[in-house]
């Protein structure tokens, strides 16, 4: 449970983090890694269910930031959604995008296919992935434990704890 500055996906401002399920046969370094990453995923997960229920439909998602560097993270969220995963070839996301609005004002929303935007957003192959379906399989499985422990979670943090003086 990636929880601790309080989570907006789901909506726990008051959580905090924690490590559910660890005994003395899976407890190592990398475990540890890898769990905060599957954590945060499956918070992204819960995100994308929750466009999906208001009938946002998604067959393909584009990472962008720190993380989207890295092969492992990208794999693991492929696997965890059960979509194909892109990453742009400007890697700035934010102040990419930014930009890229600030142009769409400048040309009037022409979003056509002649649209000027269209030069600037170009997908890098070398760092897209499908996903594994043994690997997502195993991912739904784990993401019930996931929302397990939110709903425990959510209990016990449905309130800010008193400060200690």
């Amino acid at each position: 449970m990636p929880f601790f500055n309080g989570e907006r996906t789901p909506d726990l401002p008051y959580a905090k983090g924690g490590i559910v399920g660890l005994d003395s046969q899976n407890v190592s370094p990398a475990n540890l890694l890898r769990s905060g990453v599957e954590g945060a995923t499956f918070a992204l997960r819960f995100g994308l269910e929750e466009l999906n229920r208001l009938e946002v439909s998604t067959n393909e998602l584009i990472l962008t930031g720190g993380g989207a560097n890295s092969a492992a993270w990208r794999q693991i969220v492929a696997d965890v959604m059960g979509v194909s995963v892109n990453c742009m070839l400007h890697d700035e996301g934010a102040a990419f995008g930014a930009a890229l609005q600030a142009l769409a004002a400048l040309e009037s929303l022409n979003l056509g296919e002649d649209s000027p935007l269209l030069d600037h957003i170009a997908l890098d192959p070398t760092k897209s992935c499908d996903p594994d379906p043994v690997a997502n399989d195993a991912y739904n499985q784990c993401y019930k434990y996931y929302q397990n422990a939110v709903e425990a979670f959510s209990s016990l943090y449905s309130q800010p704890f008193a400060k200690q003086q």
